[in-house]
Order: structure tokens, then C-alpha cells, then sequence
């Protein structure tokens, strides 16, 4: 069943991005080629090398276009983040929260399904960003080969250090699936005080806010005083009370989300 949900939401969230991943990629494509077609000179690559950050003699319309290009790239990469927890709190009411709250699934396996979704478009959203990026630095500063060594030696590094890359990548990964569990619970908790956006918005952020520092105080207080093992894993310092702890809130705030919606939520 979870499989089959995740299916569901990755048709739905497919839906509500496509077209602004389409927008974004014409858009970006059309700036870029403004930057390269009217507003470049050879002398502009040089804010792209080591010596660069002097934009003395620079034109404005390309560092307006440039703002613009890098502006938008930020947006992409933070807009998937956004559309889900915006997404998540439409769901819980309104027309959408009766197929939400009454479909007979287990609650946690439609939240684990749109974290799981969520994590796959942050992957998609952020790769782009990234991409755009590199793409507009690299065109601009007319494949500067000090810039294309530096790309071509972190994916050497990567390739030669795979263990590292993939544990960074499930780090990463985990960290965002409990930034979003923890998210949606506070949303879930503020929905099941009341569906008033003027009511339930202030509500979310306190409690976000409270849980942000509660975990802050316990987690300083368990790696100084009750850390059980410290260990260095690639370099890395950590310990397995923290590393217990975020295990412990990532399950406690997905199944406390599934426990508000179905018992304290009201479709």
C-alpha cells in the first residue's frame, strides 16, 4: 500500500511542479542567453576565476541579469521545500482534508509516502538549482579551465570516495525526512486546534518554535553530559545519543502526525 501511495504522490506532485520546472528552465535558458548574446564581454569572465568578486567596469544589465538568473535558481531549489509543507497544511483542510482524513489507509503510510515524494522533488529542485548554476558560471566565464578543474576534481573526489558520498547523501536525506516530519506533526498539531488559517498558522509556528528548542536544550544536554559513545566516522565527530535522539524524534513526530489526524483533526 505504501508503494501504491507513493505512486499517488509522486502523479500529484509531478502535477503541481511541472509546469514551473518547465517555466524555470525557459526562463533561465532565455536569460542565459540575453547574458551571453548581448550583455557579455570577454573582460566578464574574470568575476568567475579565482580573482574574481571585482565588478568594476562591469555593465549593469548583465549583473541585474545575473542577480536575476542566480535569484531564481535559489527559488528553485528552495521551492519544493516550500509547495509541500504549504501542500501538506491544504490537505488537512478544506475540500482536499475528506480524502485525506477518511481514506481507509494507516495515517503514517501517507506521511511517510509524501516524505518520501518530497525528499525525491528536493533532490530534482536542488539538482537543478545546482545545475543552472554551474551551467551560467561556466558559459560565462567562457569554460575557464581553472572552474572546469575545480567541477571535474569534486566529481573525482566523489567517484573515488563513494562510501563517503552515499553516507553524506543519507545523512542529508534523514535530515531533511525529519525536517519535514517534524514540520507536518506541528502543522497536524495546529490543524487540530482549529482549520482557521488565523488561528492554526500562529499555533504551527509556536509549537515549530518550542520544538526547535526544547530538542536544541536536549540535545546539547545528551552530547556533553550523556553522550554513551563518541566516534569519528570520515572525519565527522558524533554521538550515538544524538544520533538516538534524532532517530527517536523523527518516528515520534511522523507517528504523532498520524495520531492527530486520525483521532484530533476534524474534516
Amino acid at each position: 500500500m505504501l508503494i501504491k501511495l507513493v505512486k499517488y504522490e509522486l502523479e500529484k506532485k509531478w502535477k503541481t511542479l511541472r509546469y514551473a520546472l518547465l517555466g524555470y528552465l525557459l526562463l533561465q535558458l532565455l536569460l542565459l542567453c540575453l547574458t551571453r548574446s548581448l550583455f557579455w564581454t570577454g573582460d566578464y569572465a574574470k568575476i568567475f576565476t579565482q580573482n574574481g568578486g571585482d565588478l568594476e567596469g562591469i555593465g549593469v544589465p548583465f549583473v541585474l541579469t545575473m542577480l536575476l538568473y542566480f535569484g531564481l535558481a535559489v527559488f528553485i531549489g528552495l521551492f519544493s521545500f516550500f509547495e509541500a509543507i504549504y501542500r501538506f497544511g491544504r490537505d488537512l483542510s478544506g475540500k482536499q482534508a475528506v480524502l485525506e482524513l477518511t481514506l481507509p489507509i494507516i495515517s503514517w503510510k501517507k506521511v511517510m509516502s509524501k516524505i518520501i515524494v518530497n525528499l525525491c522533488s528536493n533532490i530534482v529542485c536542488i539538482g537543478l538549482s545546482i545545475f543552472s548554476i554551474a551551467m551560467f558560471i561556466l558559459i560565462n566565464s567562457d569554460f575557464e579551465k581553472d572552474i572546469v578543474n575545480g567541477i571535474l576534481n569534486c566529481i573525482t573526489q566523489i567517484v573515488q570516495s563513494p562510501v563517503r558520498a552515499i553516507l553524506a547523501t543519507v545523512y542529508i536525506m534523514f535530515c531533511f525526512a525529519s525536517i519535514y516530519a517534524v514540520v507536518f506533526c506541528c502543522i497536524a498539531f495546529s490543524k487540530s486546534i482549529s482549520n482557521k488559517s488565523k488561528i492554526s498558522i500562529p499555533v504551527g509556528l509556536a509549537s515549530l518554535a518550542c520544538f526547535i528548542v526544547i530538542c536544541a536544550y536536549i540535545d546539547t544536554l545528551l552530547t556533553e553530559r550523556f553522550p554513551i559513545i563518541n566516534y569519528s566516522l570520515l572525519g565527522e565527530k558524533g554521538s550515538l545519543s544524538s544520533n538516538m535522539m534524532s532517530i527517536i524524534i523523527f518516528w515520534g513526530a511522523l507517528f504523532g502526525t498520524s495520531r492527530l489526524m486520525e483521532n484530533k483533526i476534524e474534516n
